[in-house]
């Protein structure tokens, strides 16, 4: 069974175990690495070349939608997911436009975050 690699983008680093412990119960996903904003994140992207990178939406330096066009440009192939607090339809066009393919509600179960990493290879 293949393995994707995923990439955490969250400053908070609890947030960051918590998705961590959720992604790694699935035998097909691996977290492959870490970062705690988005400038971080496209350093370790073009590094680690994860295929999904699930991002914070509220960050230092570099939020998640600033990041996400970035993202995109280096890894055309990659799913990048926006997991946030801040659910809403204007949210969501924005992530949409910023490239981004799916976006998970904090607070919604984890099982929704494993939902749209694994939705985007099905």
């Amino acid at each position: 069974m293949s393995k994707y690699q995923v990439l955490l983008v969250d400053d908070n680093p609890v947030v960051r175990r918590i998705v961590r412990e959720v992604l790694e119960k699935e035998a097909d996903l691996r977290i492959c690495g870490e970062a705690d904003d988005g400038i971080e994140a496209l350093d370790k992207a073009k590094l680690l070349q994860p295929d999904v990178v699930v991002l914070d939406f509220s960050m230092p330096r570099m939020s998640g939608l600033e990041a996400a066009p970035h993202l995109r440009d280096a890894l055309p192939d990659a799913c990048l997911i926006l997991f946030t607090l801040y659910g809403n339809r204007e949210i969501e066009q924005a992530a949409r436009q910023a490239g981004i393919d799916a976006v998970v509600s904090k607070a919604d179960r984890g099982d929704a975050l494993v939902k749209a990493a694994k939705a985007f290879f099905a």
